[in-house]
């Protein structure tokens, strides 16, 4: 606020220009993080929901667990990891 009690807007604006041909930031800079194949993508995310399904466990609330153990499963039929996720969900139905 200034001296006569009115309120004051500050507005920035900024502009981010992307380098389309190279899939990075302009300038030369290098992405923020290693470059990984689409089959290391995939371990990470089934890894990181397998982990938020046995946190769901852990806590209680099996039907998530179930969910999001049903969707992996429906998603990657033919993923090495599928047994795992089969295990989990049967786990996950049985309690």
């Amino acid at each position: 606020m200034n001296g006569e009690g009115k309120e004051e807007i500050l507005v920035e604006e900024y502009e981010i220009q992307l380098d389309e041909e190279k899939g990075g930031v302009a300038n030369g800079a290098r992405p923020a993080g290693p470059i990984r194949s689409e089959a290391e993508q995939d371990v990470l995310f089934i890894q990181a929901r397998l982990q938020v399904a046995s946190e769901h466990l852990k806590k209680g609330n099996k039907q998530k667990a179930i969910d999001v153990l049903e969707d992996l499963a429906l998603s990657f039929p033919k993923h090495a990891l599928l047994p795992e996720i089969k295990r989990l969900l049967e786990e996950a139905k049985g309690k």
